[in-house]
C-alpha cells in the first residue's frame, strides 16, 4: 500500500492552482492505469505531501458533492469513493460563489474582490455530507492529502476518559493528536474521538472501528455525524495530559470564567536539556515579534524599568484568554438588561486584574513557577551516550500559547523533543539546526515531546465538583518506561 501511494504521488500534480471543470473526461481513462487513493486506519509510513486543489465548477457540474469532486478534479488517483472519504474527514470545502482572489493575484483595482468580500455565499464551508448538492459556478477547495494523526486511531478513547458528567468530559489526552479540528482533518482529533466514544449522536453505519489492520479503510463515519464537544482550553498536538471539554455552552462559560478568574491551576511535567532554577520564571512577548511567524513564539526578558511580577493574595491559578468566550457571549445575548449589566461589571473586574499581565505598550507578561527540577533518565537513550536531562514540575500563572516551551527555550533549556524551539529529538543527540522545519504531515507516536499536563485543580465549586477538585492524568510516557 505504501509503495503504491508513493508511485501515485510521483505521477500526479502537487499543490493546488485554479481550474475550471465540469467533468473529468480523462480521469476515467487514466484510472484504469493508476490505483485510486484510500484513507486507511493506519496511514502510510511515508507521509504524503500537502496537496490542495481549487476548482470553479463548470456549467454541467451539478450533483452530489462526492461525485462532482471526483470528476471536477480530473485526478487519476481520486475517485468518488476517495472523495467521500475526504468529505468524512472534513477536507472538502464548498461555496456557491468563488471567494475573492488575493489582492496580489487579482490586482489592487479588482472589483470582483470588493463585491465578494462580504458575501457569505463566497465563504467556503466544510462539506458535511457526500450527498450535498453542488451547483455550476460553485467553488471547491479539496485537501487531497489530509494531515493524519495515527494516535487518534491507536487510542482507546473510552479508557482515556478520566471523568464525565452531563455538562463536561475530562480526558487523559495522548500525545500526537490535535485537540480540535485542523483545516484538513476534522475527524482525527480529541473532541471528535471522545464524542464518538461517548456515543453522542453518532451513526455507526455498521462499521467496525476497532480494526488495527493497516489496509482497512477508515470507518464510515464523518466529522459532521457528532454532537461536537466544545474545546475550553488547548494542549499542543504533541503534548499529553489532562484536558477538559464541555458538552454545553453553559459549562464552557463556567470553566472559562474560572480560567479568567485564576481559579484553575494547571501543573505540568516536562524534561529539558539543561537545568532551570526553581522559582518564578518571567518573560515578555512583544507584538512586534508577530512578524516572525505565528508558529514560533519569541520570549524576551523584562526590560529595564519593568516591575517584576509578585505573588498576589487569592487564587493562584492560571489567567487565560477564553476559547469559548465568543460562543458564550452569543448564547447569552438574550439575557435581561440587568444580567448584561452584571456581566459587564464582571468583565471590567477581570480586565482590572489582567492589567498586571499586559503592559501599556502592548507587551504581554508570561509567568510560570518551577516547583522542582531534578535529573532524570529517559527510556530509549543509551546510558553514558545521552547528555543529562532534567525533569521539572511547572505551574502556569499565565496561559500563553507555547508558554512553557518558549520560556524554557529562552532560558537556554529547550524541552527534549521540541525541535521547533531548538530541542533535540528524543534519542537523537543535539537539536541544532532542527527547529525550523515544518511539522510532519503524519504526526506519529515517535514525535515525542517531553511535556505533560499532569493535573488540573479547580478552586471553585460547580459542575466539576467541590472547590479544590483535582483531576490527574496517567504518568508521562518517559515515566511509564522507567524501571
Amino acid at each position: 500500500m505504501a509503495s503504491m501511494l508513493r508511485r501515485v504521488v510521483t505521477a500526479s500534480t502537487g499543490g493546488g492552482g485554479g481550474a475550471s471543470a465540469s467533468a473529468g473526461a480523462g480521469a476515467s481513462a487514466n484510472a484504469r492505469t493508476t490505483r485510486a487513493l484510500r484513507l486507511t486506519d493506519a496511514p502510510p509510513p511515508t507521509p504524503l505531501p500537502p496537496r490542495v486543489k481549487h476548482v470553479v465548477l463548470g456549467p454541467d457540474a451539478f450533483g452530489p458533492a462526492a461525485t462532482i469532486v471526483a470528476s471536477a478534479l480530473g485526478l487519476p488517483d481520486v475517485d468518488a469513493r476517495y472523495a467521500r472519504q475526504l468529505i468524512e474527514f472534513g477536507a472538502v470545502y464548498y461555496s456557491d460563489v468563488p471567494p475573492p482572489r488575493p489582492r496580489a493575484a487579482s490586482g489592487s483595482g479588482s472589483s470582483s474582490s470588493t463585491n465578494n468580500k462580504r458575501d457569505p455565499s463566497a465563504t467556503p464551508q466544510r462539506v458535511k455530507s457526500a450527498n450535498r448538492v453542488v451547483h455550476p459556478g460553485g467553488y471547491l477547495r479539496v485537501h487531497v492529502h489530509p494531515k493524519r494523526f495515527p494516535a487518534a486511531r491507536a487510542t482507546d478513547w473510552r479508557r482515556a476518559i478520566i471523568a464525565a458528567g452531563d455538562a463536561f468530559v475530562v480526558v487523559d489526552k495522548p500525545a500526537g493528536v490535535n485537540v480540535g479540528f485542523t483545516v484538513d482533518n476534522a475527524k482525527e482529533c480529541v473532541a471528535q474521538c471522545v464524542a464518538r466514544a461517548l456515543g453522542d449522536a453518532f451513526a455507526e453505519n455498521g462499521s467496525d472501528s476497532s480494526s488495527t489492520d493497516s489496509s482497512t479503510e477508515c470507518s464510515s463515519w464523518g466529522w459532521a455525524d457528532a454532537t461536537p464537544l466544545i474545546v475550553t482550553h488547548r494542549l499542543d498536538a504533541a503534548t499529553s495530559g489532562v484536558l477538559v471539554l464541555a458538552r454545553d455552552v453553559e459549562f464552557a462559560r463556567h470553566f472559562n470564567d474560572a480560567l479568567r478568574e485564576r481559579k484553575v491551576q494547571k501543573t505540568y511535567a516536562c524534561v529539558s536539556e539543561a537545568r532551570v532554577p526553581v522559582g518564578v520564571m518571567e518573560h515578555w512577548t512583544d507584538p512586534e515579534d508577530a512578524t516572525r511567524g505565528p508558529r514560533r513564539h519569541v520570549m524576551r526578558p523584562p526590560r529595564e524599568g519593568d516591575t517584576p511580577w509578585e505573588e498576589r493574595g487569592g487564587g493562584g491559578g492560571e489567567t487565560s484568554t477564553s476559547i469559548a468566550e465568543e460562543r458564550a457571549e452569543k448564547a447569552a445575548a438574550t439575557t435581561s438588561k440587568q444580567k448584561k449589566s452584571q456581566r459587564q461589571k464582571k468583565r471590567e473586574r477581570r480586565l482590572a486584574k489582567a492589567e498586571e499581565f499586559v503592559h501599556p505598550d502592548g507587551r504581554r507578561r508570561c509567568v510560570l513557577r518551577v516547583l522542582t527540577c531534578e535529573e532524570v533518565k529517559i527510556p530509549g537513550e543509551k546510558a553514558g551516550d545521552a547528555p543529562p536531562r532534567y525533569e521539572s514540575t511547572v505551574e502556569l500563572v499565565t496561559g500563553r500559547t507555547h508558554q512553557i516551551r518558549a520560556q524554557f527555550a529562552a532560558s537556554g533549556a529547550p524541552l527534549l523533543g521540541d525541535v521547533l524551539y531548538g530541542g533535540a529529538r528524543v534519542g537523537r543527540g543535539t537539536g541544532e539546526g532542527e527547529g525550523e522545519g515544518e511539522a510532519p504531515r503524519v504526526l506519529g507516536n515517535d514525535d515525542a515531546l517531553c511535556l505533560h499536563a499532569s493535573e488540573i485543580r479547580v478552586d471553585v465549586a460547580g459542575p466539576l465538583g467541590r472547590s479544590g477538585t483535582t483531576f490527574k492524568a496517567s504518568p508521562p510516557w518517559w515515566r511509564r518506561g522507567a524501571s
